[in-house]
């Protein structure tokens, strides 16, 4: 059995930006559903979290995979590891798939990311103000 923290600072990598993603799943057409038509999401199961990573070494594209992991777990089994300080116990799924499929599962997905400074994104959060220049 392995533990890991859910977050997007990888401990065996270094991260030059960091961010926040927001993404919409309403649609017919949602990471849900996908899950169901390939009967992978069990009955109590609920997604609690997406990991999507993928690997360019050197410049070069390595594929049109991304690396998909979806966890999912119940309700009950969250609120009970939390009421006992220990590790929610999760189904960790790693899919593979194309980022366009991945893209086809939101109606709206948005990634920010600003350069790492003390454990956060130099700009996450703050307002800022610019003059409209579209290149």
């Amino acid at each position: 059995m392995e533990i890991e923290i859910f977050s997007s600072k990888d401990r065996k990598l270094p991260s030059d930006l960091i961010g926040s993603v927001a993404a919409d799943c309403g649609g017919a057409n949602n990471i849900f559903t996908w899950l169901d038509e390939r009967k992978i999401r069990k009955d109590n199961d609920k997604v609690v979290g997406i990991q999507l990573s993928f690997l360019n070494i050197n410049g070069q594209e390595n594929s049109d995979l991304i690396d998909l992991t979806i966890i999912m777990t119940s309700r009950d089994e969250i609120n009970e590891a939390k009421s006992q300080n220990l590790p929610v116990p999760v189904r960790r799924i790693n899919l593979p798939m194309t980022f366009a499929e991945f893209q086809s599962l939101f109606q709206n997905f948005k990634l920010t990311l600003s350069p790492w400074e003390n454990g956060t994104g130099l700009l996450e959060g703050l307002e800022f103000e610019y003059e409209s220049n579209h290149v």
